[in-house]
């Protein structure tokens, strides 16, 4: 059974090709028995090598989707820090200008 399972059924055809037979011939009706239950049989090297195919493109584009939700994720993240920056230092110089205007008003600063 497994990867080797091609080659150990021809070293029994070599070793006795009449329980080779028997083998290949029950592992046939096991799976027609499955399929017509409607269970999924993989026997088919060339269709199990396309799913797995399948499977990871269907991996990769994900990951590159989640790749570009991290990247714009980051990017808002960021533009929103820089508006708050800005606010944060429009807000101080404004407050700086009120408080000269107040005491150029009351007399205190002469510029």
């Amino acid at each position: 059974s497994g990867i080797n399972a091609e080659d150990d059924l021809q070293e029994l055809r070599e070793d006795a090709p009449h329980k080779a037979h028997k083998l290949v011939m029950r592992k046939k009706w096991r799976n027609s028995n499955l399929k017509a239950k409607g269970e999924t049989v993989l026997d088919d090297t060339k269709l199990i090598n396309k799913m797995i195919k399948r499977r990871d493109k269907r991996r990769d584009k994900s990951r590159m989707k989640w790749a570009e939700r991290e990247e714009s994720v980051n990017q808002l993240k960021e533009k929103r820090q820089q508006k708050r920056t800005r606010n944060i230092e429009k807000r101080r110089t404004t407050k700086v200008e009120n408080k000269i205007k107040r005491f150029q008003k009351k007399g205190r600063v002469v510029l």
